[in-house]
């Protein structure tokens, strides 16, 4: 798995997105249609992965567009500092073991081969490049403070920092490609 170190800072978070979403992008890209799509049982294929990530970025490139007022409203401020990166990972990774399992709204849809591989992994492709291109652009609009002030729900963490949840973010797409990497090396 790709690492990460330990990012905390604003410039820090920004620059970890890019390169992590570059490394997910040129690796999802790099896959024969073939290797995207195979799908063993009870196993997410390769691009069922990619779709789930589709799926959970899209929440939070959207939540960083919603204004900081209505994010104070509906959710309140957040009264504790922002965990590291470490100790979100590590609370995460304790979930999987414990058997956590995405909730539906966040599985992938792929049941069947598209009937042209080739077009169904570029669809896939560029929602992926949307969303995750979304988040690093619209992450520019926020200050250190505003990321360790309003929070969001999260179904494994309750409330989470705005930083807490890019932590959570940025674990859960390598985790997911290590997932695919893994898959794809064993067929």
């Amino acid at each position: 798995m790709l690492d990460l170190g330990d990012p905390f800072s604003k410039a820090e978070l920004s620059q970890t997105f890019h390169t992590s979403n570059q490394t997910i992008t040129d690796y999802f890209g790099g896959l024969s249609p073939n290797d995207f799509f195979a799908h063993p049982p009870e196993v997410w294929s390769a691009g069922e992965n990619l779709q789930h990530l589709v799926l959970t970025v899209a929440p939070i490139t959207k939540a960083v567009l919603i204004p900081r007022e209505k994010l104070s409203k509906r959710f309140g401020l957040a009264d504790r500092p922002s965990r590291r990166y470490s100790e979100v990972r590590d609370q995460y990774k304790a979930g999987l073991q414990g058997g956590i399992v995405a909730p539906p709204q966040y599985v992938p849809v792929l049941d069947a081969l598209p009937a042209d591989p080739k077009l169904g992994q570029a669809q896939i492709m560029a929602a992926w490049t949307e969303v995750s291109q979304g988040l690093t652009t619209h992450l520019d609009n926020w200050t250190e403070a505003e990321l360790d002030t309003y929070q969001l729900p999260h179904l494994l963490s309750g409330m989470m920092t705005m930083r807490e949840m890019l932590f959570f973010t940025l674990y859960h797409n390598l985790h997911h490609l290590d997932d695919a990497q893994r898959l794809v090396a064993s067929s």
